[in-house]
C-alpha cells in the first residue's frame, strides 16, 4: 500500500511514529512521540531516534499519514561517568528533541496521479 502524504502539518501535542534503522539496528518502530514545537521548516518532536535515523519516515500517530522526515537530533550517547564506555543519553521532555522536516518541504518532488 502506498504511503499517504499528509495534507496538513500536525499540531503541537499530536502523536507521531518514527520508522527507521538507527545505529545499524534492525528496523525500529518508535511510537509514543509527539510534536513539541513548530519550526520554519517543520517541527521538533520527542521521538526515540538515534544516530543514522536521519531520513527516516515520520508518521502521524492517528492517521498513519507521512508528515515528515527526520533530519536532526540531540546527542544520542554520552560517556558513562567514571567509565570508558558510552551509554544512551536519556532526555526528559523539553530537554531536547529531534528535528523533522515537514512533508511540505519535499511534497513537490513526489509525483501524484
Amino acid at each position: 500500500t502506498p504511503v499517504r502524504l499528509a495534507k496538513v502539518e500536525p499540531n503541537v501535542g499530536e502523536p507521531l511514529v518514527l520508522i527507521g534503522h538507527p545505529s545499524g539496528l534492525p528496523q525500529k518502530v518508535a511510537d509514543g512521540g509527539a510534536v513539541l514545537k513548530k519550526t520554519p521548516t517543520g517541527f521538533d518532536a520527542n521521538l526515540d531516534a538515534f544516530h543514522i535515523n536521519s531520513g527516516s519516515a515520520v508518521f502521524h500517530g492517528r492517521t498513519g499519514e507521512l508528515v515528515g522526515i527526520l533530519v536532526s537530533g540531540s546527542e544520542d550517547y554520552r560517556l558513562r561517568p567514571g567509565k570508558s564506555c558510552y551509554q544512551v543519553n536519556i532526555l526528559r521532555n523539553g530537554q531536547g528533541g529531534e528535528g523533522v522536516s515537514s512533508f511540505k518541504q519535499f511534497a513537490k518532488f513526489i509525483p501524484t496521479k
